[in-house]
């Protein structure tokens, strides 16, 4: 299957939505906020995606901005920043453990 614009935008958008129910899980919720903490650490510790370290900020309160635009932007905005960090999605680790 050939990868379109079209198609890695369908990608992005439903990498968007998990990252947004993600922190909405995280915000509501400290055992599911501790589980991604958790698998972030791990995985910065073997050396993974440097992105995770603004994960572990947005959940641990230090980047208010870019959870005000998660919970406020309904679709993907398109910028680089989020392209990049919804591409490093850590919120897989809630379904892991489900």
């Amino acid at each position: 299957m050939t990868t379109t614009p079209q198609n890695q935008l369908q990608t992005l958008q439903r990498r968007w939505h998990v990252c947004r129910d993600g922190v909405e899980r995280c915000l509501s919720n400290e055992g599911d906020r501790q589980v991604v903490l958790d698998w972030l650490r791990t995985h910065l510790q073997s050396g993974h995606d440097p992105l995770f370290l603004v994960w572990v900020d947005v959940l641990q309160g230090k980047r208010p901005e870019l959870v005000h635009e998660l919970r406020t932007q309904p679709v993907y905005p398109g910028t680089g920043q989020w392209r990049r960090l919804v591409s490093s999605n850590p919120f897989v680790a809630l379904v892991v453990t489900e």
